[in-house]
């Protein structure tokens, strides 16, 4: 029963990565995939490393010339990646209930599109809380600058 649970969640893993890809049409070095499942609320967002750069999802083609095609950056493209995520959290939540788990609170995963490496870091202690001021958002931001600052060497 164990092996069905682990297949599951990581396929769920695999098509939160997939989704984020295919938005970048598989143009991009690195995809970072941030999601949080905590007091009631669902947060997801994702963001790449193309050329070396590190971009949030709607720059991604700051780092293209005019002659290259442009992704699509459009809002319904973005909606669209982020309810599919958002739907793939919220099966993992269900996921992990069925099965007498505790539901990650915090996934953080990269994907490295040249060395197929990937990478998940998975939290289950609360992080935000009424009071600390804490939110997936800012999380997610201090993730992405993290990254970017990384990658700038």
């Amino acid at each position: 029963m164990a092996r069905v649970f682990e297949d599951a969640f990581a396929d769920l893993q695999a098509d939160m990565v997939s989704i984020c890809l295919e938005y970048v049409e598989e143009r991009a070095d690195k995809v970072f995939v941030y999601c949080s499942a905590e007091m009631g609320m669902i947060y997801c967002n994702c963001f790449f490393q193309i050329r070396g750069d590190v971009l949030k999802k709607s720059k991604i083609n700051s780092v293209l010339s005019s002659h290259e095609r442009q992704y699509d950056v459009s809002e319904a493209r973005q909606s669209q990646m982020l309810g599919i995520l958002i739907s793939d959290m919220r099966k993992t939540e269900k996921l992990f209930q069925q099965n007498g788990r505790t539901p990650p609170v915090e996934l953080r995963m990269v994907y490295d599109v040249r060395s197929h490496a990937y990478e998940a870091k998975i939290r289950y202690d609360p992080i935000c809380t009424d009071t600390n001021g804490i939110n997936p958002l800012s999380l997610c931001d201090s993730w992405f600058k993290e990254e970017a600052a990384k990658a700038k060497g």
